[in-house]
């Protein structure tokens, strides 16, 4: 059988062969995992691993930074890099390699380079921008068309964070009394859950977009670590895709994040972003004051102009009123010859057919009773006296036929003192069919004369 070893023999043999294989330092760079500080004594405890390609961890190792280097090591890391060592981080560490019978194999932090963190941060950023411009995300959202005014605002912040506040006061507290709707969707603004709050947030919002003008992200200001969490490729990629513009206010103020490149409008604080709103208001108010004014003056214009041309219309109206009363007067003067030329030739038409008929008559008279005659010797004697009774009779009554067709010859009538009258080329019988002031053209024996009812 082989010689065995007591564990604790074991142990301190690789104890001190590590010793004194790896007696001097070493800087090693990693990712910080699982980190925790005991309060009590300020040691600082947490495990250092590396990734492979597929993302899964392919080394691991226990790392400590002992509270007297603590207090020296992780203030000037924080004043250079703005950030504070925590999980997810990659730094470049010195190290020296120590293991415990007890404890097992560890590795204790002399030093930090911040250079290495911040090129890491700077080249991951690189990354995540360089990828969303291969993709054509990094201006989608600033292509948005942009409301007039931002008055309907969901507001994704921390529901207990002071830049909240601050956000909703300087927006209520205007000389103009501007009215805004804003709704908060609560979310963490640092931490590892940041990213996956604000997703969250956005997808409840992109629910109700129609009940929205834009999306506004705040958060107040912060250690660069702190704002880490908004260089993220999947929050980038949500609101560059997001149907309504992004205003971000998320308090950087040496750099800005990649959440602020995709954004539809970047600001420095939540002030900044409440003082954006609050000048579009201005403005379309504004422009709202300069066309009423506009309005104003073109309606006064207007007006000047139409009480101009009412004014000559006016002066030329009993002008033109006169000229058209002329012009119906001679019209009704010629319409009245025309009746008075018409009338006449209608009596003297029917006078001249009764005269013609009055110089007939006797003739027709005769030749009937000549012919009656005739007609009455081929007969008897006694048909004879009867034909001669009814030719009596009927000779009696031509006679009276003629003394009234005489009498009823319009000159005789008109001889005695009579006139017609007519009005509107129509012969008047009766007197209630002229009423007072109406014109009337009376024909008399030797002309015709026009008159007004009175």
């Amino acid at each position: 059988m082989d010689k065995s070893y007591s564990l604790f023999e074991f142990c301190s043999s690789i104890r001190r062969c590590l010793q004194y294989h790896y007696s001097g330092k070493y800087w090693i760079h990693a990712e910080i995992c699982d980190l925790r500080v005991n309060k009590g004594s300020g040691h600082c405890y947490f495990d250092l691993i590396q990734k492979g390609d597929d993302d899964r961890i392919v080394a691991r190792s226990k790392a400590t930074i002992w509270s007297n280097k603590a207090q020296e090591l992780l203030p000037k890391f924080h004043r250079e890099t703005g950030s504070v060592l925590q999980n997810g981080l990659e730094v470049m560490l010195l190290v020296s390699v120590n293991f415990h019978e007890q404890f097992g194999f560890s590795l204790n932090v002399d030093n930090i380079d911040p250079t290495y963190t911040l090129g890491e941060m700077a080249r991951k950023r690189r990354e995540i921008v360089e990828r969303l411009q291969r993709e054509g995300l990094l201006d989608r959202n600033k292509e948005l068309p942009l409301p007039r005014i931002f008055q309907r605002l969901a507001v994704i912040t921390s529901a207990t964070a002071a830049g909240w506040g601050d956000f909703v006061n300087h927006l209520n507290d205007t000389p103009e009394s501007f009215v805004f709707y804003t709704h908060l969707y609560p979310a963490s603004m640092q931490g590892k859950d940041t990213e996956s709050s604000i997703v969250k947030a956005l997808s409840i919002i992109e629910g109700h977009k129609e009940h929205f003008d834009a999306v506004v992200i705040i958060r107040g200001g912060g250690a660069q670590s702190e704002l880490a969490s908004f260089d993220s490729y999947l929050l980038a990629k949500e609101c560059a895709l997001f149907p309504l513009p992004i205003i971000s206010g998320i308090g950087h103020e040496r750099d800005i994040s990649v959440v602020d490149m995709v954004a539809s409008i970047s600001l420095k604080t939540p002030t900044a972003v409440a003082d954006f709103l609050i000048e579009r208001m201005r403005c379309e108010l504004s422009l709202q004051q300069d066309m009423m004014q506009r309005l104003k003056l073109s309606v006064s214009q207007l007006q000047s102009g139409y009480s101009e041309r009412i004014d000559r219309v006016a002066m030329r109206l009993p002008v033109v009123a006169q000229f058209k009363l002329r012009k119906e007067g001679e019209k009704i003067h010629l319409v009245e010859k025309m009746v008075t030329m018409g009338a006449g030739r209608l009596i003297e038409n029917a006078s001249a057919q009764i005269t013609s008929i009055s110089s007939k008559l006797p003739t027709l008279i005769s030749r009937t009773f000549d012919r009656s005659w005739q007609m009455i010797g081929y007969v008897g004697p006694r048909l004879r006296i009867v034909v001669g009774k009814r030719m009596g009779e009927m000779s009696s009554r031509l006679e009276v036929i003629e003394k009234t067709v005489s009498l009823s010859d319009p000159r005789l009538i008109l001889s005695k003192g009579f006139a017609i009258v007519s009005s509107q080329d129509k012969i008047c019988c009766h007197a209630k069919e002229l009423k007072s002031g109406s014109k009337v053209e009376m024909t008399f024996i030797d002309g015709v004369r026009t008159a007004t009812v009175d």
